[in-house]
């Protein structure tokens, strides 16, 4: 049996971040989604075999129920600056950040997120999003070319 409050300890705040980033700066939708994902992680605790790190095995189940989730609704993008403060990262630091992830369509954010944000390893990556390591590092390749212009365009 797993230590899950030390796992929730661990891993809730990146866990956190890497949803607010999925979910376009929206602080209400993230947690709600962090917060099922832990009660699907908790129910599912005995499906661990150990095939892969705990967080990876927690940000696969996070990821799917963000893609669940976006298959229910549409996710409004939320104006950065006027979002709510978020107690666990520094909104202020990763605004431009956000703006120009929400230009990005799924999966290439979450890879992005997952790469940058949270240092998952390719190999990780492949795990939480079932996406082939070549076809990550292509997103990477292509999400650090449409990052690079929306930044230089936001700095003009």
């Amino acid at each position: 049996m797993l230590d899950f409050d030390k796992i929730v300890r661990q891993e809730q705040e990146g866990l956190r971040r890497f949803l607010l980033s999925l979910c376009l700066g929206n602080q209400v939708i993230a947690d709600d989604l962090a917060q099922e994902a832990f009660i699907k992680a908790y129910l599912s605790q005995h499906t661990f075999v150990g095939r892969s790190k705990v967080s990876t095995w927690l940000y696969r189940i996070s990821y799917n129920t963000f893609i669940d989730y976006t298959r229910k609704n549409t996710l409004e993008k939320v104006d950065i600056e006027k979002a709510n403060k978020v107690e666990y990262d520094e909104p202020q630091h990763y605004e431009s950040l956000y703006r120009a992830l929400n230009m990005i369509k799924e999966p290439r954010r979450a890879i992005i997120v997952l790469f940058y944000l949270e240092d998952q390893s390719i190999k990780e990556i492949a795990k939480i999003t079932g996406i082939k390591d070549g076809t990550i590092k292509y997103h990477l390749c292509e999400g650090r070319k449409e990052l690079k212009v929306f930044l230089e365009n936001e700095d003009k």
